[in-house]
């Protein structure tokens, strides 16, 4: 999607988890082999399984308990070793050795080695896997070469200063040749890596079940863990609804939610045997794009009328409860690299009616809506109803009230994912 970030509004998650005691004693407790944690989501449930298909964040969240990358990052962006223990970038930057990990096989026991890792690579450039994310990533690899088991070479067309970033994202995780081999259709519905976890079934609309690999031997960068999970199984609940995911953790039905409105979050906050984690995503914030590419958003002038008239403050500060912080990034909080400027994005209705008097939207209809060439002056808004909360909503409705007092028409309509996706 090309465009504009309007504005930065929200951390964009969060996690509500119920104790087992209310004794504030237990958050320290010594960890207990064994049992099974309900974990509910509040994100779209993917499609696919396998992130190397499409490439979106709730197959990542998900399939992070299953595959893992060849390398990894600390919280201060670091990257480290995983999968690959190592590596070497030539002078000229368009040679990659990574050194691999000996001895660790994919839950299926197909062997993790350079032959999986070329594999990989060439299944994620192939059009056919139908990759974004991990496609783009990999556009200036050019070649992987095997130069033995333990060492493979990445050719590149020109430097790449991103690439052992991007090779840190769950999209470009690695993933056993021979589940590849299936299809796409056995391998989206349980990719199979060298993970903590195993898929063991998917029921669609409601769960994915996941049970522990006994054999695991590899450790995520920064674990404190070595060896297989403590969890016996991880149940992976699909529930839309901010409210039905709230009443399941209360009620002891799962064990922790994400993406919970804001007063479950208050409420967390005020103490109790529900807590909250403040897990801000790294990537991208929650924002509103626009989109450049096509009209009227192909005008700065009206693109910067809108960022001015938006005025999205006050609903985060009624909406929210105190419970999230503007951003004035498109990058999260998370990314140490994130760049905030305030006075990008400073509200101005003055300005906004100066800049869409410039651009030629000068006449009015009887709406109020400002017009030019007989053509009204319309901003079209799809909502994932999937991915937003009510607040989310409500303050969207806020931009639109906005936005009207300064002559745009905002038509906000509700989708299902895949609708909006479209």
């Amino acid at each position: 999607r090309r465009g504009a970030a309007l504005a930065a509004l929200v951390p964009a998650a969060a996690l509500v988890l119920a104790s087992c005691s209310s004794d504030d004693s237990s958050s320290s407790a010594e960890p207990q082999d064994g049992g099974t944690l309900v974990y509910a989501t509040g994100d779209a449930e993917p499609t696919c399984l396998d992130p190397h298909v499409g490439g979106n964040y709730p197959q990542a969240m998900l399939t992070t308990q299953v595959l893992e990358p060849l390398v990894g990052r600390d919280a201060d962006g670091e990257i480290l070793p995983w999968l690959a223990t190592g590596w070497e970038i030539s002078d000229d930057g368009l040679t990659w050795d990574f050194t691999l990990a000996d001895g660790i096989t994919f839950t299926d026991g197909t062997p993790f080695d350079a032959e999986a890792v070329k594999a990989n690579v060439e299944h994620l450039q192939d059009p056919a896997t139908q990759s974004s994310t991990g496609y783009l990533a990999l556009a200036k690899v050019s070649e992987v070469e095997v130069v033995d088991a333990t060492l493979v070479r990445f050719h590149l067309t020109e430097p790449d200063s991103a690439l052992a970033e991007s090779l840190s994202q769950p999209w470009l995780a690695i993933e056993s040749p021979a589940g590849i081999a299936r299809g796409m259709d056995a391998n989206c519905a349980a990719p199979v890596g060298t993970g903590p976890f195993v898929v063991e079934s998917w029921t669609p609309q409601q769960q994915v079940d996941l049970v522990r690999n006994d054999d695991y031997a590899t450790s995520a960068p920064e674990a404190t863990h070595e060896g297989a999970a403590h969890l016996d199984r991880i149940v992976w609940r699909f529930i839309p609804d901010a409210a039905t995911r709230y009443a399941a953790l209360q009620s002891g039905e799962v064990q922790v939610i994400d993406n919970p409105q804001p007063d479950a979050i208050a409420t967390a906050q005020a103490g109790g045997d529900i807590s909250d984690v403040d897990a801000p995503r790294p990537g991208s914030v929650n924002r509103l794009e626009l989109n450049s590419g096509q009209a009227p958003f192909d005008d700065v002038r009206v693109r910067e009328a809108f960022v001015r008239a938006a005025d999205v403050d006050p609903g985060i500060e009624s909406l929210y409860a105190g419970t999230v912080t503007r951003s004035y990034s498109p990058l999260s909080s998370s990314e140490p690299t994130a760049v905030s400027d305030e006075s990008l994005f400073g509200t101005d209705p003055d300005a906004a009616q100066d800049l869409l008097d410039e651009a030629g939207w000068t006449e009015r209809d009887a709406e109020g809506y400002r017009t030019k060439d007989g053509q009204r002056l319309t901003v079209r808004f799809p909502v994932s109803t999937n991915q937003s909360v009510a607040a989310e909503q409500s303050l969207f409705e806020q931009v639109q009230a906005n936005a009207k007092a300064v002559g745009f028409e905002v038509v906000i309509t509700p989708l299902d994912l895949s609708g909006w996706y479209e």
